[in-house]
């Protein structure tokens, strides 16, 4: 956002600090409901390489990233 604040003129450049946060994929909720229903526990996520850890009651299942991101997110470069 800052940077089209930037370009439109709102506000100058150098009063701006840009900080870049690197994203590793942004988890589809319609592909978890597919995959794991309507749960309403507590669930954990945790990243691993290219896979997902997803404990749910106490048991985990490991998932490819590609099976729960976006498509978009498959694709993205950053």
């Amino acid at each position: 956002m800052g940077i089209q604040l930037i370009q439109e003129k709102a506000i100058k450049g150098d009063d701006a600090i840009i900080i870049g946060i690197p994203c590793t994929g942004v988890i589809n909720s319609k592909k978890m409901k597919q995959m794991f229903g309507n749960h309403t526990g507590n669930i954990s996520i945790q990243e691993n390489g290219e896979n997902y850890i997803i404990e749910i009651n106490n048991k985990k299942i490991q998932v490819l990233k590609q099976e729960l991101v976006f498509e978009d997110c498959i694709t993205c470069e950053y």
